[in-house]
């Protein structure tokens, strides 16, 4: 009796680590951990667990089932029998659950999308989650009404009856072996290509962010609020936030120059002054909140003038200009309304 509990047990392994990876990707959906980790943690369920429930419903038995007189009578007197299945060998599964897993997922998402359902990690894991459950439960269903000597078993008993295919007697061929093992290798090269196509940083995902704030009289920073016009001998007060999104720690220095403009649509810059200078170290995620006053020397005023914050990556150059800088913003203050931009300058 206790033999065949344990028997019992073994064939459901599968059942438990599908539900300890279920409950693994929920904890990971929710937990406060960096976005790449939460996929990776996801990534087993999303490409493996939908495939999987669907191939145990549709192959509950061993890719070859004993052929002795007891197992015969047995299969011929269960329900299984004869609705001619057949089983596959546990490389098979393999191959066939991320398959048909990736083929579930947009379907899945046609899904989500047709009920009018936002397609979050949430909603996305939840869908899985729910296929994967009831699949995998009819499944197990399905698998019970055979024998316990044809039932499907996941191979734990040992490596050998694992590249065996689940079989209790003979060999494979050299020739299934090597076919087994190259499913395998494809199966994990597409997962782990996709793994790192989705975790490694890209080119657009490597920036810097800048804004030009000032401080509302609630002490709030705020993107608004720009003084139109600032006097010679008058100051005010700004605040330039800088972004740290490089993936990498970054040395920063940002050059503030005052410039009088020539008059035109295409206008040139007829001076210019360096009034401020800073320098700052972020690391990955960090902003940085630079505070500091404007006060234009006399001859910097009017409907011509503006403020023109250099941005640089590790020391500025001699000549700090717009065209050599990694970031620049411009404020306008000689006008009837300031104009505030942020221009990313693209660097090899």
């Amino acid at each position: 009796m206790n033999a065949e509990r344990r028997s019992g047990t073994r064939q459901l392994v599968d059942v438990y680590v599908a539900l300890a990876l279920l409950v693994v990707a929920g904890v990971g959906v929710v937990a406060p951990v960096p976005d790449r980790i939460r996929l990776l943690i996801a990534l087993p369920t999303l490409f493996l667990l939908p495939g999987y429930a669907l191939t145990t419903l549709l192959f509950p038995t061993r890719s070859e089932q004993p052929s002795g007189p007891t197992t015969q009578l047995s299969a011929a007197n269960s329900t299984g029998e004869h609705d001619g299945t057949s089983g596959i060998g546990h490389w098979e599964r393999a191959g066939l659950s991320f398959g048909v897993s990736v083929t579930l997922l947009p379907l899945l998402g046609l899904l989500l999308s047709s009920l009018g359902v936002e397609i979050t990690a949430v909603t996305a894991l939840g869908a899985v989650a729910v296929l994967t459950l009831v699949t995998l439960g009819a499944g197990i269903g399905r698998r019970w009404q055979y024998p316990q000597s044809v039932r499907y078993q996941p191979p734990i008993p040992s490596v050998a009856a694992f590249v065996d295919g689940g079989r209790n007697t003979g060999t494979q061929s050299t020739r299934s072996v090597a076919l087994s093992a190259a499913l395998v290798i494809v199966v994990a090269a597409a997962v782990g290509s996709f793994a790192l196509a989705v975790t490694a940083p890209s080119a657009e995902s490597e920036s810097t962010e800048a804004s030009l704030l000032t401080r509302a009289p609630s002490g709030e920073l705020v993107a608004s609020g720009y003084p139109a016009t600032i006097e010679p001998g008058q100051r005010e007060q700004l605040v330039l936030a800088v972004s740290n999104d490089e993936q990498a720690t970054v040395e920063y220095s940002v050059v503030v120059q005052l410039q009088r403009l020539t008059a035109g649509d295409d206008p040139s810059v007829l001076a210019r002054e360096q009034h401020l200078t800073a320098q700052e170290q972020l690391s990955d995620g960090e902003t940085w909140e630079y505070e500091h006053e404007i006060a234009p020397p006399p001859g910097y005023a009017g409907e011509r003038t503006r403020v023109v914050y250099l941005i640089y990556r590790g020391e500025p150059p001699a000549q700090p200009r717009m065209d050599n800088a990694y970031r620049y913003l411009t404020l306008s203050i000689g006008g009837k309304q300031a104009d505030a931009t942020v221009t990313p300058v693209a660097q090899e």
